[in-house]
């Protein structure tokens, strides 16, 4: 089982707490001053952090981020165009670093007879 934490800033972690509790099983506060911060650390076990991200950022919590659900590729230019489809997003690794997100795209030389090239765009 996962463990899910989120620091609450301002007096947030009344409302963070109710919503969990109500949703999913109630959360274990403690009082949190560290590398991240000053506020109250709200821990809970549970079997996917990424549907308590969601649940939060649904009900508008303030510092809860929906993650992302793009496809990770890792390989250099000629491997990353033969694992993904067109237009299709995806975040490329390539020697170990994250490049960021990213898509192949069709790019046509504007005849038929030439034919085009596959080019990884940014999505920056």
């Amino acid at each position: 089982m996962k463990q899910f934490t989120f620091l609450a800033k301002q007096g947030q972690h009344n409302r963070i707490a109710r919503l969990l509790t109500n949703q999913f099983q109630k959360p274990r506060l403690s009082l949190y001053r560290g590398s991240r911060g000053q506020g109250v650390l709200i821990t809970m076990p549970c079997r996917s952090k990424r549907a308590v991200d969601r649940f939060l950022h649904e009900n508008h919590v303030p510092g809860a981020v929906s993650r992302s659900c793009l496809k990770v590729v890792s390989g250099d230019e000629w491997d990353v165009k033969w694992k993904v489809d067109y237009n299709e997003p995806f975040v490329w690794v390539k020697n170990g670093k994250f490049q960021g997100p990213y898509q192949k795209v069709y790019v046509s030389y504007g005849c038929e007879c030439c034919g085009g090239y596959d080019k990884l765009e940014s999505l920056n």
